[in-house]
């Protein structure tokens, strides 16, 4: 995918706490194979935050990773970033995730970084 292609798709719509929030599926990339995420898009999120067993169950080694701190909500936690490649709407992306032991929200959390400028 060019810098220059934007993507479209259709989207899920949940309601958390009396607000509606964009969801959608996403795909991490790893060495073994892929795996389907539910993701709710988070505009307020510099960086998109995985949690660490998603790495594990894609094949993606985050020990080599940077590792950063990171506040999600009123959550403080240390993570491993690290580039990976995931796949939104059948399109691959190359961005940056930080991985996260705990996550209080049954979804990953896809941010800015990476991927918005994609979108139209």
């Amino acid at each position: 995918m060019r810098d220059s292609e934007k993507l479209y798709f259709d989207y899920q719509r949940i309601h958390v706490k009396g607000f509606q929030r964009p969801l959608c599926d996403l795909f991490l990339i790893g060495s073994k194979g892929k795996i389907m995420l539910k993701a709710l898009i988070d505009s307020g999120a510099d960086y998109s935050v995985f949690k660490i067993k998603d790495a594990e169950d894609a094949g993606v080694n985050i020990k080599d990773g940077e590792i950063t701190h990171i506040q999600f909500g009123v959550l403080k936690s240390e993570g491993y970033r690290k580039k990976v490649y995931i796949s939104l709407n059948g399109f691959l992306l190359r961005t940056d995730v930080v991985f996260v032991e705990h996550l209080s929200l049954p979804y990953v959390l896809l941010g800015r970084i990476g991927v918005f400028a994609r979108f139209n």
